[in-house]
């Protein structure tokens, strides 16, 4: 039983908290990280006295407790956790510890209900979800709600020494030369909802999104909800190949491209694209899969293809993820048929979970005699970090491909 508790640690937090009090606040452990009762009851009356603004001492623990003590583990206890501190000692040492422990335990406590339903008349799907929900509470407990700002300005420092280092180089590239001029890429924990009506090419935009950060080495993973990861491999080898879709399905000049097809696809296969096989979603699974490819593969950018077929609302999580969108047809009743921050709202909160809105709009897709034919725009409705605006690029049909458009001499 060593590996679920250490009594040890737990003392010397409490012990150290009754000698500095405002140590409770940044304190990030739960009661029930705790093992036995007694800790657990001390540390709930901590909580409780600060609230209340009492001082947590010696004296006033054990008034607090009043005939009560043996809760705490009886007045001697209670004088030797007060005797316990080493002064001026930090409490982040022993929060690591007892969290530690608190994981361990609830994560065996889950895997024996799991085992108990294996054994039960439950569905697959049901004990399924009890892992998959008891995983995500546990991770859930498992975070800081409260963080001081010291913890959070050296990953920030760390960011800005980037940009001088690498003189403004983007980290995470949308693929997008104009785009990444807007949004300085992608960052961590970013929720970023790229919508349009069908047909304007939103799936076509991940693709410059997954090169994008590919590109530079790095893992990404694919959550294609809609098409198979077969189609959406075929795309991208199209994409790469400038072999049209029509064209490998069929071609008649089929034998004529292929050398140009598996270079590109052998191109392709180094690249560190994960998709994720499966045609039934829910939020607890993509979250419980999504942490596996953070795990297993460190990936950088998590593509969800596409947000309405997920059936549960969408988290932040410490990765960018990008969420595909379908618009309803209220922007098609209006004459100017580009896409409004309003047109989806009426797909619940998800315009405002977002950090950035991408709205997708292609004018030939509506006037065959477009002057823009070939040119799609980009515009960036909502960004939480940053300015808004429109971009332009080049949309090629025939591969399902944006391009940058090229910059007047």
């Amino acid at each position: 039983m060593a590996n679920f508790y250490d009594l040890e640690a737990e003392r010397m937090l409490l012990s150290t908290i009754m000698a500095n009090n405002k140590l409770l606040l940044e304190c990030s452990v739960n009661d029930e990280d705790f093992y036995p009762q007694k800790h657990r009851a001390i540390y709930r009356a901590y909580l409780d006295m600060s609230k209340n603004n009492i001082p947590i001492e010696l004296v006033t623990l054990s008034d607090y407790f009043g005939d009560n003590i043996v809760d705490a583990g009886g007045a001697l206890y209670v004088t030797q956790v007060a005797g316990t501190c080493i002064i001026g000692s930090s409490i982040s040492q022993y929060e690591r510890i007892i969290k530690e422990k608190s994981i361990r335990r609830r994560t065996a406590a889950l895997c024996k209900e799991v085992y108990e339903l294996c054994k039960s008349d439950s569905t697959v799907n049901e004990i399924m979800g009890a892992l998959q929900g008891g995983l995500l509470t546990i991770e859930s407990n498992n975070r800081e709600s409260i963080v001081h700002i010291s913890k959070l300005i050296p990953d920030v420092i760390k960011d800005i020494e980037y940009s001088i280092d690498n003189k403004g180089k983007i980290l995470y590239s949308t693929g997008l030369r104009d785009l990444d001029k807007f949004t300085g890429g992608w960052g961590a924990g970013d929720l970023i909802i790229v919508a349009g009506r069908p047909g304007q090419g939103k799936s076509a935009l991940t693709k410059n999104f997954i090169d994008g950060v590919c590109g530079k080495g790095e893992a990404v993973g694919v959550f294609s909800l809609e098409m198979s990861p077969g189609q959406l491999t075929k795309r991208h080898i199209s994409d790469h190949s400038m072999v049209s879709i029509e064209n490998m399905v069929a071609g008649d000049r089929i034998r004529e491209l292929m050398p140009k097809i598996l270079l590109s696809a052998n191109k392709l296969s180094e690249l560190n694209i994960y998709m994720v096989q499966g045609n039934v979603f829910n939020i607890n699974k993509i979250a419980l899969l999504s942490r596996h490819l953070k795990y297993k593969f460190d990936v950088k950018l998590i593509v969800i293809d596409y947000l309405q077929l997920i059936g549960g609302k969408q988290a932040s999580k410490d990765i960018p993820i990008v969420c595909l969108s379908q618009l309803n047809r209220e922007c098609e009743k209006r004459v100017d048929k580009r896409p409004l921050l309003s047109d989806l709202r009426s797909s619940g909160a998800i315009e405002q979970d977002a950090d950035m809105v991408i709205f997708l709009y292609r004018d030939e897709y509506y006037n065959t005699n477009s002057p823009e034919r070939g040119i799609a725009e980009i515009i960036l409705a909502k960004h939480r970090n940053g300015r808004t605006g429109m971009i332009k690029v080049a949309w090629l049909a025939d591969f399902m491909k944006f391009t940058d458009l090229a910059r007047n001499t």
